[in-house]
């Protein structure tokens, strides 16, 4: 799924068209140069805009689309934009919560965030909350296969003779093993904070 980011645009007050008067700077009257500068202005702000999500979203962002009217000076100037960026998910829950951290970084990168930007972040939000969920789902699934693996250990002991301490002692040395293996894999999973 493809969203898009951007959505800069700045309305000009030119009577609705912009005048495309084609020859050096001194030719143009004051209130063009002054359009002219509003235009650079403008342009400078959308471009800064759209690379502040491209630079924050790296690989998952698309090149910016601008649009551009053409000012009194002949030039063309951006007075809006969007960047494409992937919010599909990720094949597991780890993968995807990474991926939607770095899109809510993008959308809210630039100074000034749009609506859109705000609607992009806030969806990659929502499917950053479904993988967490599923992977606190595959945690308490594993925590509960651990229990189970020392309640067969521990009944295993149970079941030995007494007087057969080799086997009693494989069976301790194979509980210890297996909560230790459990506490290292605990210890290596990582911890997400997520404040709504």
């Amino acid at each position: 799924m493809v969203s898009a980011i951007g959505g800069v645009g700045q309305a000009l007050s030119a009577g609705g068209t912009s005048v495309a008067r084609i020859g050096a700077s001194g030719d143009l009257t004051e209130a063009e140069q002054a359009q002219v500068q509003k235009l650079k202005k403008i342009d400078a702000q959308v471009r800064a805009h759209e690379r502040a999500h491209q630079t924050a979203g790296g690989p998952l962002t698309g090149a910016a689309t601008l649009q551009t009217v053409r000012g009194p000076d002949g030039k063309l100037y951006a007075v809006g934009g969007e960047v494409s960026i992937d919010v599909s998910p990720e094949g597991d829950p780890r993968s995807t919560i990474r991926k939607m951290e770095i899109v809510i970084r993008a959308a809210l990168a630039p100074s000034n965030p749009s609506g859109q930007d705000r609607a992009v972040a806030a969806q990659a939000k929502r499917i950053l909350i479904e993988a967490q969920q599923q992977l606190n789902a595959e945690r308490a699934q594993e925590a509960q296969g651990g229990a189970e693996d020392e309640a067969n250990a521990n009944s295993l002991a149970n079941r030995l003779q007494p007087g057969d301490a080799r086997q009693q002692s494989a069976a301790q040395a194979y509980s210890q093993a297996d909560n230790l293996i459990n506490t290292v894999n605990a210890a290596q999973r990582p911890l997400f904070a997520l404040s709504i």
